[in-house]
């Protein structure tokens, strides 16, 4: 057991050879498979890393409907999932339902966060929102939130704007953001979304090293295949590129993939797409692929990027978000829509030699180190909690009684 850890069990009044109680309030897809409970893959891998120091509650959306998607992955047994009803959506009567769930999932989310010495909400959602509102009365548990969206956003949707509002102002917590941003508050911390562990680097590493980037390339786009994520402009891309790219893998589900994959075949274009995938295919995607194109009309810092870079597989992405604060002319290419030149005629004019990817990969995969999971927990065990601790004892002295 840490220093930190320790720390926390005295806090919260507990034997010092137990974990302290962590309470993780999300959005995040969950379902039963076959008597096992299976969650949205990434968010598993990322929370497994914290499920041997910590004893975790974890509320998440209830989506049976995913229950034997490729997207999913079995929870930890030590990990007590909390299923809430799944709300959201644009239309009117999504909001209302949102409404209508909100006494319920209050309290669902306040029994969680008061039995819990931390509490981990990961946000933009709205179970996150009601947690990060508790943060501010119920001060005993120490408050970590997360903003995966994009914290620089000059017109975010109003949900996520009034999250980001609330945030700014709880000084009394530590808030976790993609990237780096002019005046950021001492309470919000830069840290890099984690996707890698040690033996997925060891892989990555190899990879890199033998990886041919002579020839015509494989181009990959993993995401929602969507109009958001810049499915089109990749598309136009491909087109624009020629013989420059022999083909693309397109990762991932979306309501219009049927459409895109008939304007494929109109347009001949050489674009295979694979649908959902777990790790394990994944991983074969980015290690045969030489780019990754992400061209997304907003992001925060996508962990595909990282995962890419892992494998050897360059990006070329857009200056949305978080991107910028990572990707740069060392390690990838950055477009920007604000240029006025369209995705596919700045493709056109990328030198994408064999020797300039191949330093661009070696120089991807050395950045990938913030991004494993063991960098992760050492910085939120050792440095946000310390500082969590100490603003919330210098609260609970300022408070009378």
């Amino acid at each position: 057991m840490t220093t930190a850890q320790y720390d926390l069990c005295v806090k919260s009044e507990i034997h010092p050879d137990r974990r302290p109680r962590l309470a993780i309030v999300s959005d995040t897809a969950m379902a039963v498979r076959k008597d096992q409970r299976v969650a949205l893959a990434p968010v598993v891998r990322e929370i497994s890393a914290f499920s041997d120091a910590y004893r975790i509650t974890w509320l998440g959306f209830d989506r049976p409907e995913l229950a034997t998607g490729h997207a999913m992955m079995v929870v930890p047994d030590s990990v007590a999932c909390i299923p809430l009803a799944a709300v959201g959506g644009a239309s009117l009567w999504s909001k209302i339902r949102i409404v209508a769930s909100l006494p319920s999932m209050s309290w669902r989310v306040l029994r969680a966060v008061r039995s819990a010495d931390i509490v981990h909400t990961r946000g933009p959602s709205v179970p996150a929102f009601l947690a990060v509102l508790f943060s501010f009365v119920l001060r005993r548990p120490i408050w970590w939130h997360k903003y995966a969206g994009n914290w620089g956003q000059q017109n975010p949707p109003r949900s996520y704007g009034v999250q980001r509002w609330l945030l700014h102002r709880a000084v009394h917590c530590v808030v976790t953001i993609n990237g780096q941003w002019p005046n950021q508050l001492a309470h919000c911390k830069s840290v890099a979304n984690p996707c890698l562990s040690s033996e997925e680097r060891a892989i990555g590493e190899d990879c890199v090293a033998t990886k041919q980037y002579s020839g015509p390339l494989t181009a990959c786009f993993v995401g929602r295949v969507e109009q958001a994520k810049g499915i089109e402009r990749v598309l136009d891309a491909i087109e624009a590129a020629g013989d420059r790219v022999a083909r693309l893998l397109v990762v991932g589900d979306g309501d219009l993939t049927l459409q895109y994959e008939a304007d494929c075949r109109k347009r001949s274009l050489p674009v295979t797409f694979l649908g959902a995938l777990d790790f394990d295919q994944l991983r074969d995607v980015y290690v045969t692929s030489h780019v990754l194109l992400l061209p997304s009309d907003a992001e925060g810092f996508p962990k595909v990027i990282a995962e890419a870079w892992n494998y050897g597989c360059v990006p070329l992405v857009s200056d949305v978000g978080a991107i910028p604060f990572y990707v740069h002319e060392d390690n990838g290419f950055v477009w920007s829509a604000a240029s006025g030149v369209t995705y596919s005629d700045w493709i056109r004019d990328r030198d994408l030699s064999e020797d300039t990817l191949a330093r661009k990969a070696k120089s991807g995969f050395s950045s990938t180190a913030p991004f494993t999971f063991d960098a992760f927990v050492r910085e939120i065990n050792d440095v946000l909690f310390t500082e969590a601790r100490a603003e919330s004892g210098r609260s609970d002295e300022a408070r009378p009684g």
